[in-house]
């Protein structure tokens, strides 16, 4: 087996990666638990993922968006339910913590977990048990728990929305992720990387010119380095050479308007008919209609959808979200 090197997949050589690096490499292994912060877009979930690479379990990285479910399925999400627990329960269902058993559970968003269940996973992170809805009997779950946050968990705490105990848990090693705008020295990187990738969309591998590489740095990354790979591979798709100019980039930071969706009569049928075309990606979703992929989720909850399998379009055709 090759082994894996954190640079694979965290790039860059700013002073700020390097650092980043480091700083995976040494809290790695372990069990306590990590906080990862910094700007939406900006790449924790790879840090991640670089964590578990790194830290030797033999279990299976499970990450999951906290913002993804309500509050009220939160609890039955992180501990799963037997059959009969409560009205609906047909079967028993595995909760994250098992899935994570041996493993690393990736908690994204966690500033959006609801005060009750915050309570009682303080409790797993301290005893390593957990008890699955409607039974009698704590079990172990041998994981390491990895949290990110968009926003600095105290000013949540100074709310009162988040517990200041599982801050303070969560707060014993920190990664702190920087915006592209602290580390624009990497981005000639970063979009080479993305323009060589392009070929998983369809589309054939092409270079970027110095001219349109003058363009991206000058541009204001508000979506950090999420929003730099979809406008890679937007410009790539649009354009007629195997190159990428200043005018195929102009283009597509010049039409960020959400797109209308032709032939679309109800709200339902626009978002569903919008994660169709982008083969149920909710990320790429988001991108289309230019708001935050949690908008995405929320209203996909409003509107009664699930959030995590497959829906039916108006036409009957299945839309499987990921």
């Amino acid at each position: 087996m090759t082994e894996f090197r954190v640079e694979s997949i965290i790039l860059g050589e700013s002073a700020v990666i390097r650092e980043l690096r480091r700083m995976i490499c040494q809290v790695a292994r372990g069990n306590t638990p990590v906080l990862i912060q910094g700007p939406t877009g900006s790449g924790k979930e790879l840090v991640a993922q670089a964590i578990h690479r790194l830290s030797g379990r033999t279990g299976p990285l499970v990450a999951f968006n906290v913002c993804a479910i309500g509050d009220g399925m939160m609890e039955d999400t992180l501990f799963g339910h037997s059959k009969g627990a409560f009205t609906g329960a047909m079967s028993n269902h595995v909760g994250l913590l098992a899935e994570a058993n041996h493993g690393t559970l990736f908690l994204d968003e966690i500033g959006s977990m609801a005060g009750t269940v915050q309570a009682k996973l303080l409790r797993v992170i301290e005893t390593q048990e957990y008890r699955v809805i409607g039974t009698s009997l704590d079990r172990r779950s041998d994981f390491r728990l990895v949290a990110a946050s968009n926003e600095a968990l105290d000013i949540l705490v100074r709310r009162g929305s988040f517990r200041s105990d599982l801050m303070w848990r969560l707060r014993g090693l920190v990664l702190e992720v920087p915006s592209l705008s602290e580390r624009l020295e990497d981005l000639p990187l970063l979009a080479r990387h993305f323009a060589s990738k392009v070929s998983s969309i369809g589309v054939s591998a092409c270079e970027v010119t110095s001219d349109a590489l003058d363009v991206l740095m000058s541009h204001h990354w508000n979506g950090n380095v999420r929003e730099l790979r979809y406008v890679i591979e937007a410009a790539a798709t649009l354009s007629q050479t195997s190159s990428l100019y200043a005018s195929d980039i102009t283009r597509v930071l010049t039409n960020k308007a959400p797109q209308r969706i032709a032939g679309a009569s109800s709200e339902r049928d626009r978002l569903l008919r919008v994660l169709a075309s982008v083969a149920g990606n909710v990320s790429a979703a988001a991108e289309t209609l230019g708001v935050h992929r949690v908008t995405i989720y929320r209203r996909l909850k409003r509107l009664g959808l699930s959030t995590r399998g497959t829906n039916t379009n108006a036409s009957g055709a299945p839309v499987q979200l990921h």
